[in-house]
């Protein structure tokens, strides 16, 4: 009769073991599950952040050509600058901040690029040529960077059509830098 309780109660204990270990499993399945949708919806939310940034650069940077400078003249890079300037803080704050909250290291890397065609084409040019030149070409890549966010956004995959652009090779190395700064490669 003692062995039949003794049995009893050892299985009793074995049992208790699995369903909490058991237990256990489940719980941080749940856990991994919550922080990877939590995950997911912290970078649609940076996504919709830097479209918004993004805007906002393209609104100023198509203004950059447009100085009190006369036609054919160099155009001031102080005035450039100026302009320029307060669009350029906002990208690298929304790069810094936001950046690192986007699950999609190719989406990342393909923004850092943008910030880098950006700071090019507010500082670089020489005349109002150039300079239209450097905007045209940030544009079209702005809105590639553009149909990336919103398709991360609606969780499709990236667009693979980026425009083959002049300034992209120069702002590739710059990237490499603004990478480095924000601790991402």
């Amino acid at each position: 009769m003692t062995d039949i309780l003794l049995d009893g109660f050892i299985g009793g204990i074995v049992g208790a073991i699995i369903i909490g270990a058991a237990t256990i499993w489940v719980f941080q399945k749940g856990v991994q599950q919550a922080r990877k949708a939590a995950r997911a919806e912290q970078s649609v939310a940076a996504a919709a952040r830097l479209i918004t940034s993004l805007y906002a650069a393209k609104v100023t940077l198509k203004l950059l050509p447009y100085t009190d400078a006369p036609a054919g003249s160099p155009l001031s890079y102080g005035e450039r600058g100026d302009r320029a300037r307060p669009t350029l803080d906002e990208l690298r704050r929304a790069l810094f901040v936001d950046g690192p909250l986007l699950t999609d290291l190719e989406l990342a890397r393909r923004f850092r690029l943008f910030v880098a065609i950006c700071q090019l084409t507010a500082s670089t040019s020489v005349d109002q040529f150039q300079v239209h030149e450097a905007v045209k070409e940030a544009d079209a890549y702005a809105d590639h960077v553009a149909a990336c966010l919103k398709a991360h956004i609606d969780e499709e995959p990236l667009p693979t059509d980026a425009p083959r652009l002049v300034i992209t090779a120069e702002a590739d190395e710059q990237q490499v830098i603004i990478a480095s700064a924000a601790g991402r490669r």
